[in-house]
């Protein structure tokens, strides 16, 4: 998963990846962007296809 976060935040170089700081249970990716608008639009469509993969009922 990490590894898709990476590529889809640093395609096109509007984005690179700064690093990623874990704790209290939780992985924060950190990356510093050229294009805010653009940053949102790729985090909103990643937060769509991997919650129904985290939430689904077993």
């Amino acid at each position: 998963m990490e590894e898709e976060i990476r590529r889809r935040f640093t395609e096109g170089n509007e984005s690179i990846f700064a690093g990623v700081i874990t704790g209290g249970g939780v992985r924060e990716f950190v990356f510093y962007s050229s294009n805010e608008a653009a940053a949102v639009v790729k985090a909103e469509a990643l937060v769509r296809e991997i919650r129904p993969l985290l939430f689904r009922e077993q």
